[in-house]
């Protein structure tokens, strides 16, 4: 299919717009920098066509995830660790606590350059219903560490491509 071709050459900004409310693409661009560069529109090509019926649901559902996270202890230690070194150990420290005993175990830390470039997780979603967070994780399969760790840097601010 022609999106998957674009999204596996990293196009995205060729990929058709998402039709998401406005105050939804303004809080996308808040909560994922990375949509400046259209990431949202590979990460519903890649996850959300096959997850929910249209890409508000999926969209919405992924910014209530990320805004959990943000409201956590994985929250904290990344506003506490702007522009400074954080560990993968630390990282998945921050998941168990926040998350239950083995969160972290389902947390992979990628990195390019010396800098922190993404933090997935393995989240386990039972006949395509959200769970709390903690249970999607440790229903989830472990991952590895990824990299050691690296800086964290410092988010520009979002504008609207």
């Amino acid at each position: 299919q022609q999106q998957k071709k674009l999204d596996w050459n990293k196009q995205w900004d060729q990929l058709p717009t998402l039709p998401l409310p406005s105050l939804m693409r303004a809080r996308l661009y808040v909560v994922m920098p990375g949509a400046m560069s259209f990431l949202h529109r590979h990460e519903w090509v890649k996850h959300g066509t096959c997850y929910s019926p249209g890409p508000a649901q999926y969209m919405g559902e992924m910014i209530g995830l990320i805004d959990t996270v943000n409201a956590s202890a994985v929250g904290a230690l990344f506003k506490s660790h702007v522009g400074k070194a954080l560990t993968t150990l630390q990282i998945r420290a921050a998941f168990d606590q926040a998350f239950g005993k083995g969160a972290g175990d389902r947390v992979l830390v990628e990195c390019k350059g010396g800098l922190i470039t993404e933090i997935k997780l393995n989240l386990r979603v039972l006949d395509k219903k959200i769970a709390p967070i903690g249970t999607m994780l440790l229903q989830a399969d472990t991952l590895p560490t990824g990299c050691d760790g690296g800086l964290l840097d410092v988010a520009k601010p979002a504008t609207t491509p």
